[in-house]
């Protein structure tokens, strides 16, 4: 369903703004309901091997394990899970907001 009167523009790093976009689809994050809408609607997230946290419409999986194969392969079926879900319900990740970040302690790290 649109949103009546939503427009927004994007900057780029060189400081290159886009020309003015009508929003088609999705909820006002200053809606005060907009991250309690967002909640309910992704409550039946499937479940994965890693754990998985959340805040406000801010998605995380997370683990940790003592080799970087287990690790990658386990996360490459966690995001083919969350993937299939995302599909189904016609939501899209936001490729500016995806972070990905390894934390090892071993000194000799190879990857």
């Amino acid at each position: 369903m649109p949103i009546p009167n939503r427009n927004f523009t994007f900057t780029t790093g060189n400081n290159k703004r886009s020309q003015l976009q009508r929003l088609k689809n999705g909820v006002s994050q200053v809606f005060i309901f907009a991250n309690l809408l967002f909640n309910i609607y992704t409550s039946d997230l499937p479940i994965t091997v890693f754990r998985k946290y959340a805040y406000a419409d801010c998605q995380a999986i997370m683990t940790a394990d003592g080799h970087w194969q287990t690790v990658e392969g386990v996360l490459s079926k966690d995001m083919a899970t969350i993937g299939k879900y995302l599909q189904t319900w016609k939501l899209e990740i936001s490729a500016t907001n995806m972070v990905s970040a390894v934390f090892q302690i071993n000194k000799e790290a190879k990857r």
